[in-house]
């Protein structure tokens, strides 16, 4: 089939214009949050331009259902970080968490990121995490910049009242 495998067996195929994907390096890392140590997967282009936080909604807690979402990013120069939510996977912590807990999660991996000496870092986050990625970025003016996939688009107390009543 001609596709190459990554160190992880990930399949790293052609792209649409018959060309090989842009190859990353995927790391275990660790990293001090409030609740305890997180663990994840620091996904690693060759020349990175800048890092990105993935944050989780709800449900998954686990690091590897962002994985394909980090390897979009990777594959375009941009180092991702994926780490298994508060409770879940191999991460410390109480499984319950609020918006706010994921945001100090957060926080925390964006100072990580930093650490490494990636000196542009964003936050991409899923569903839920839409709340909580804008209390990351109004804690920090220096996040350089914000995407919010699957948001729910209307605020907490609306979707509440949704939730219990559907």
């Amino acid at each position: 089939s001609g596709a190459l495998l990554s160190a992880r067996g990930e399949s790293i195929a052609p792209t649409s214009n018959g060309r090989r994907a842009r190859r990353y390096e995927s790391r275990d890392v660790s990293f001090r949050g409030p609740a305890g140590r997180l663990r994840g997967s620091l996904l690693v282009p060759p020349k990175p331009r800048g890092a990105v936080v993935l944050l989780h909604g709800t449900i998954p807690g686990e690091r590897d259902y962002y994985r394909v979402f980090g390897r979009h990013f990777a594959h375009h120069d941009i180092a991702a970080l994926i780490y298994d939510r508060r409770g879940s996977g191999s991460s410390e912590g109480p499984d319950e968490s609020t918006i706010f807990d994921r945001a100090d999660d957060a926080g925390a991996a964006i100072a990580y990121l930093r650490d490494q000496g990636f000196p542009a870092v964003g936050v991409w986050a899923f569903s839920n995490g839409g709340w909580s990625a804008p209390i990351v970025a109004r804690r920090d003016p220096d996040v350089a910049f914000l995407i919010a996939f699957g948001a729910a688009g209307v605020t907490i107390a609306e979707a509440e009242v949704h939730r219990r009543v559907c």
